[in-house]
């Protein structure tokens, strides 16, 4: 990663490790808790991704460039 990422470089590797996350969670609980449970993290999980994209497009600005 460069000393000073862009938008689309910082937004991409929160999105692999997000769906990374995802997947080693439902691969750990998938089968050992009940679906209501597993809906809650997911959602919560979401509502994160979501803050964060708010920050970031905060951070960046609607066009990317670095306000921070």
């Amino acid at each position: 990663m460069p000393d000073n990422p862009s938008f689309q470089e910082i937004d991409g590797l929160f999105n692999r490790f997000h769906s990374e996350f995802e997947a080693i969670v439902m691969d750990m609980l998938g089968d050992k808790v009940s679906y209501n449970l597993l809906s809650c993290v997911f959602c919560d999980l979401d509502e994160t991704q979501e803050e964060y994209h708010n920050k970031l497009s905060e951070l960046y600005g609607k066009d990317g460039e670095d306000n921070g």
